[in-house]
């Protein structure tokens, strides 16, 4: 299954935005946000009827609400959008999990990955 289309069907778990004034900073540069919480909680809900790849997803998507909430709040903001995520960071975290060392996702599932990422790199070298 292709990324994107997991992304989609996977953001449709959340709602477009999600109040964030509940959200205290903790050490470093975290932060606890109780509805965000909760939201994750019932997106983990929904995609145990999806696939491996969209309850990963939901796992990722959560990492970059997180870090978008963090960013908002300290900006003194109450809310968090869809559009403040960061597409690059919600990848990574899902690659991360993926291939991550005692990984139990199934090797068809890695594998149709790495030929995903592998037919995107060729088209973006022909595109050049």
């Amino acid at each position: 299954m292709k990324f994107k289309r997991v992304l989609r069907e996977t953001l449709r778990f959340w709602p477009s935005q999600i109040p964030i004034a509940d959200g205290k900073p903790t050490a470093g540069s975290g932060g606890v946000f109780p509805q965000l919480s909760r939201l994750w909680d019932r997106a983990e809900a929904q995609a145990q009827t999806w696939s491996e790849a969209h309850q990963l997803m939901v796992w990722a998507a959560f990492c970059a609400w997180h870090k978008a909430a963090v960013l908002r709040r300290k900006a003194g903001l109450g809310w968090v959008t869809k559009a403040d995520l960061d597409g690059k960071y919600l990848r990574r975290k899902y690659e991360e999990s993926l291939f991550a060392p005692g990984s139990a996702y199934p090797r068809q599932m890695l594998r149709a990955y790495r030929r995903e990422v592998k037919a995107r790199q060729g088209r973006i070298r022909r595109s050049r």
